[in-house]
């Protein structure tokens, strides 16, 4: 032990420091053993004191106590303590261990070793599954260990005991340690493509497209007959996707289009040596996907989920999705905002009347947001800067600005006369304070109905309305357009899953939600092997992986939209 005692200017003459010393030693924190009383030395007062030795005897011990029983005062000061105290011992019991203890994502293959205690002469190790009841497999003279192939998304459990039969003990045991396995090894997770041949993604994943000759593939490839588009294209820039990925840098889209014949559309990969699939316990296969969400989709009359994505409504041009009829003349459009995806406390969705579909036009629109509550908002002049009821001098009161969904919101006009109104029950309603504006919009009709934002270029949200109606001089059917910047969007239709094995045994297994392709989140989709090999599927011998996007057994004209794959593995989830 290296002790540094009280030190100051005035230390020899007021003499804080410690001087008798009780030392006690326990081997668990509880049971204390007196190893010796010592003095301990006077520091000197100086700025380059450099402390003292304690011999402890090689004692073996946990915890170390030090009680001090006098000090150095002459003058009967009854304050002290010490400075500094340094341990220095020798490192008997296994240290350091790799994986280290608690890691996570480890590889199947993985050895284990470790820092020897200084002494040891060979090593025990002891591993497991339980904490409690790790088992010696092995006594090894070198400081690393093979526990041989292990199982995916598992929890193993080792130690191990320094032993030197010269020494007492004979066997120092370390502490137990832990490291969980990779849930799942990688089937594809879509790193490897790039935009030139032959590591363009379409050349691996075959799409309904095909591809042409070329060195690389002196046979080209026709497709697969199917919808499917995978990849972009080269020369527009990036092959993968780089924006929308699960994990690492890339995901793969796949565009479907169920239009024609024969209505569904497919990926696939082939293997050219069949792949075992149930190696290292594994008996799940695991894919992430995402698309878009649906547009526009008016489930029954009055009651609309509608999607938009875009900076905002707002500035001197917009950027959302609107769903519209034609108004002539005078008019109103109410619509309850049930739900909006919080995407941005500015995100919109609301009711509007608009002079043109231009993202600079004139409007008007009584809109909800996440965060921020109900507002009238409009443009009065085209390619102009926005103005709102709540913009200085702000007029909206503080009950509309706590509004949140679901909310009633209306939208009248009269000649050039708007005015906008919210509730909270479709009954009573209250007028806003900014109401009336003056917006001339001209003779001719205009556009009335339904606009969503997500205040968000990153991120799509989505809207739920219910009650809608539109009344006055209103015609025609809805339409939808993308003002100011695209508007992606999904036909609700399933995803799929197909396994060939290398004896031609196919098994398909759909994605519960029969509208998968609307789900604009990234989702994990776990299909037990069992699924497969209980058709007869051989996973041992697995040679074709289809991923595809309709009915497939039973094909029916459908829509068109693009999903994202990534991640691609099979396993053992461990939960």
């Amino acid at each position: 032990m290296k002790v540094w005692n009280s030190n100051q200017t005035t230390e020899p003459f007021i003499g804080f420091g410690a001087k008798t010393v009780l030392i006690e030693c326990s081997p668990d924190g509880t049971t204390w053993t007196p190893l010796n009383t010592v003095e301990f030395a006077q520091a000197d007062g100086s700025s380059t004191y450099a402390g003292f030795t304690v011999d402890m005897g090689a004692v073996q011990a946990k915890s170390v106590r030090l009680t001090i029983q006098s000090n150095w005062s002459p003058i009967g000061v009854q304050a002290t303590g010490l400075s500094e105290v340094r341990f220095y011992y020798v490192p008997v019991k296994a240290r350091l261990p790799q994986p280290a203890s608690g890691a996570t994502g480890v590889s199947v293959d993985t050895l284990l070793s470790w820092r020897a205690g200084r002494e040891a002469a060979s090593h025990q190790v002891y591993f497991g599954m339980d904490p409690n009841a790790v088992v010696l497999v092995g006594t090894v003279n070198q400081n690393s260990y093979d526990p041989g192939p292990l199982n995916l998304g598992e929890t193993y459990y080792w130690k191990i005991g320094e032993v030197n039969e010269a020494k007492t003990p004979s066997v120092w045991e370390g502490d137990v340690w832990s490291f969980s396995t990779s849930e799942y090894s990688v089937v594809d997770d879509f790193e490897s493509y790039t935009n030139e041949s032959p590591n363009r993604v379409f050349q691996t994943w075959i799409d309904g497209w095909g591809f042409s000759k070329d060195e690389f593939f002196p046979n080209g490839n026709p497709g697969n007959g199917t919808g499917a588009l995978v990849g972009y294209d080269p020369a527009l820039g990036t092959i993968m996707e780089t924006a929308i990925v699960h994990g690492g840098d890339q995901s793969m889209p796949v565009e479907y289009n169920n239009v024609n014949p024969p209505y569904y559309s497919e990926a696939e990969r082939t293997w050219d040596q069949p792949q075992d699939w149930t190696g290292n316990g594994a008996d799940t296969l695991v894919l992430y996907f995402r698309g878009n969400p649906v547009g526009f989709l008016e489930t029954s009359p009055g009651s609309v989920t509608m999607s938009g994505i875009g900076t905002d409504i707002w500035n001197a041009a917009d950027e959302f999705r609107f769903a519209y009829k034609r108004l002539s003349g005078n008019g109103l459009v109410i619509a309850k905002v049930e739900s909006l995806a919080n995407t941005d406390p500015w995100a919109k969705g609301g009711v509007m009347i608009r002079e043109s579909l231009s993202p600079d036009s004139r409007y008007a629109i009584v809109l909800a947001s996440p965060g921020n509550g109900v507002h009238f908002q409009a443009r009065l002049l085209n390619a102009t800067a926005a103005v709102s009821d709540n913009t200085a001098p702000a007029v909206s009161t503080p009950e509309q600005n706590a509004l949140r969904t679901p909310v009633w919101v209306k939208l009248e006009r009269s000649g050039s006369s708007f005015s906008g109104f919210y509730s909270t029950d479709g009954v009573k309603w209250t007028t806003m304070s900014w109401s009336p504006q003056t917006i001339n919009m001209g003779a001719g009709s205009v556009y009335i109905g339904l606009a969503v934002t997500s205040h968000n270029a990153d991120a799509m949200t989505t809207a739920q309305f219910s009650s809608v109606s539109a009344t006055g001089g209103v015609t025609g059917s809805w339409a939808t357009q993308a003002i100011g910047v695209a508007q992606p969007a999904n036909t609700a239709a399933p995803i799929y899953v197909a396994v060939h094995d290398s004896a031609g045994k196919i098994k398909v297994i759909s994605h519960p939600d029969p509208a998968a392709t609307t789900l604009a989140t990234w989702q994990q989709w776990r299909i037990a092997l069992s699924e497969f090999s209980s058709a007869g599927v051989k996973m041992t011998a697995v040679k074709k992986l289809l991923i595809g996007v309709g009915d497939r057994s039973n094909p029916k004209q459908d829509g068109a939209g693009r999903i994202f794959l990534d991640d691609i593995g099979i396993g053992h989830p461990a939960n």
